[in-house]
């Protein structure tokens, strides 16, 4: 038997993803696409929980968490070089140009005032849609390049057939 950790209101990650794609990209059209819990290549860090890739080549790491211990631990992941995640976020040198966390809006209340300056902020509200509370500033303009992009896709595909049966 799996248990799944869910908030207070019964949302798993994977239900913040799915009406993140579609409250927020199906609405919007900002991603050519968006990839559930994958790592690249070229980064050490741990997964992505949604990496979205623009329509301008532009990374944006959507970083979902569930509660406020979560939200706390993710300023102590290390990356390359032994600088914590956010360290290198702030410096440019991670592979989003943008990142923001999302999370249901109960929490994003309590921990509002704590989202850095490189940060963005999406929140799930009750009454079901998804609202971008802060906006995420650019980190660099490195884009993604297509072979990256093809990798991408393959484990996308991946993914799928996985699923099938």
């Amino acid at each position: 038997m799996t248990i799944v950790q869910t908030d207070c209101v019964g949302f798993t990650e994977a239900n913040l993803q799915k009406e993140f794609v579609v409250r927020w990209m199906w609405h919007r059209q900002r991603y050519k696409f968006i990839v559930p819990n994958c790592y690249l290549d070229w980064s050490d860090f741990t997964e992505f929980d949604l990496l979205c890739v623009r329509k301008s080549g532009f990374i944006d790491e959507i970083e979902i968490k569930r509660t406020v211990s979560d939200f706390r631990a993710d300023f102590r992941k290390s990356g390359r070089f032994h600088l914590s995640k956010h360290e290198q976020l702030k410096s440019g040198n991670a592979p989003a140009n943008y990142f923001s966390f999302l999370m249901y809006e109960e929490l994003g209340a309590k921990i509002e005032d704590e989202i850095p300056e490189h940060a963005g902020l999406f929140v799930l509200t009750s009454t079901g849609w998804v609202v971008e509370k802060k906006k995420a500033p650019r980190l660099h303009t490195k884009k993604i390049g297509e072979r990256t992009m093809l990798k991408l896709g393959e484990k996308m595909m991946s993914k799928y057939w996985r699923l099938v049966k």
